[in-house]
């Protein structure tokens, strides 16, 4: 019996897995700079939405810097700080100097009070960057594993935070109904949760739902 071995493979690829990686964090990176205007991001920073869902928009700079404004502060502000994209176990869009705006979702010492002191609203400020196009990037936060959309912002920011803060404010009820084929069921919401209650063959059943204000 005859056998025989190579020590060459056959490479697969016209590059090093280096260069890819490095081509790759290149084009992500023209892709989020690219956006003249920045992105809309509609971010539910908690996996399970358990604090509802939050608009912030977010310019990317050629110069390393990032600026952010979101819907909770006024909206007229906004916070200049530094970021990156880089190769770590996949390329990653980091959000590396304190932003006031942005990391108001993952301070554990809960700014907003809505989540709790040592956790936060548990954002992420590490998000894999499993997408890239010039119409939609899509992110997963590295702690929390949740998704995040960026879509190109198409309109001034302070008026479309203004706007959603108008229609925010209106929702002043603690209670509402939802009614189906004439059947009401009560709706009780708290925060940016929607907490839906209905008999189930005889059982009480409550559902949730969390939502953001477009």
């Amino acid at each position: 019996i005859f056998s025989g071995c190579t020590h060459e493979a056959e490479n697969l690829f016209d590059s090093s897995s280096a260069a890819r990686a490095d081509a790759s964090v290149k084009s992500d990176l023209s892709i989020l700079t690219g956006a003249e205007n920045g992105w809309l991001m509609e971010y539910f920073p908690e996996v399970n939405q358990s604090y509802g869902g939050y608009n912030v928009i977010i310019k990317f700079g050629t110069d390393g810097k990032v600026t952010v404004s979101n819907e909770l502060y006024n909206p007229t502000d906004s916070a200049t700080s530094l970021y990156s994209v880089k190769q770590s176990a996949g390329i990653v869009l980091s959000f590396d100097t304190y932003n006031e705006i942005f990391h108001l979702f993952s301070d554990p010492s809960d700014p907003t009070g809505l989540g709790g002191t040592g956790y936060g609203l548990e954002g992420d400020y590490d998000f894999l960057i499993l997408d890239a196009t010039p119409q939609k990037v899509i992110l997963q936060g590295k702690k929390s594993h949740g998704i995040v959309v960026l879509t190109p912002m198409s309109s001034k920011w302070d008026e479309y935070l203004s706007t959603i803060q108008e229609v925010s404010s209106a929702m002043i009820f603690s209670k509402y109904k939802l009614v189906i084929n004439s059947e009401e069921i009560p709706v009780s919401i708290s925060h940016r949760t929607l907490t839906f209650t209905y008999t189930d063959d005889g059982s009480s059943v409550s559902k949730t739902a969390s939502f953001i204000v477009t």
